[in-house]
């Protein structure tokens, strides 16, 4: 009998949960949250030829290109190679940041990101990262304010 009334139990919760979620009114996602998905959506594609880009090395291991920018939205897109091992410093984000890896992995303080995770930083966010040793990892970066190297 037990076993019989905790169905039920069971068949009740889940009717009072469908019957919640339809009297929720749909509601439609933040117009920034589209924003970056359709900024995401842009990432260059597998395998990244490396020798079409001019990058730039700020820190031993990591190169960075800017893809693209609007200055209107605070916006910019960037590619960042890092070979393992590399560090980026520790940093504040001026912005929201949401960061795609294609290739490879790092890790921050909230853990490791790897292929086709994103890690999202909230504007005032610090963080630093370090390229894992499993490879060169191709990550694409979209920022909606400056970074503070501290």
């Amino acid at each position: 009998m037990a076993e019989n009334g905790s169905s039920t139990l069971e068949s009740d919760y889940d009717a009072v949960l469908a019957a919640l979620a339809r009297a929720l009114p749909a509601a439609p996602p933040p117009v920034s949250l589209r924003a970056e998905l359709l900024d995401l959506a842009q990432a260059p594609s597998l395998p990244i030829d490396t020798a079409a880009y001019a990058w730039e090395e700020p820190y031993p291991g990591l190169r960075i290109v800017l893809l693209k920018s609007d200055a209107t939205r605070g916006f910019k897109a960037q590619l960042v190679w890092g070979a393992p091992g590399a560090r980026f410093p520790r940093h504040r984000h001026g912005g929201d940041e949401a960061a795609l890896v294609l290739q490879g992995a790092y890790c921050d303080e909230a853990g490791r990101v790897g292929p086709g995770e994103v890690s999202r930083r909230a504007r005032g966010s610090e963080h630093s990262i370090e390229i894992l040793p499993e490879g060169d990892c191709f990550t694409y970066l979209v920022s909606y304010g400056d970074s503070e190297i501290l």
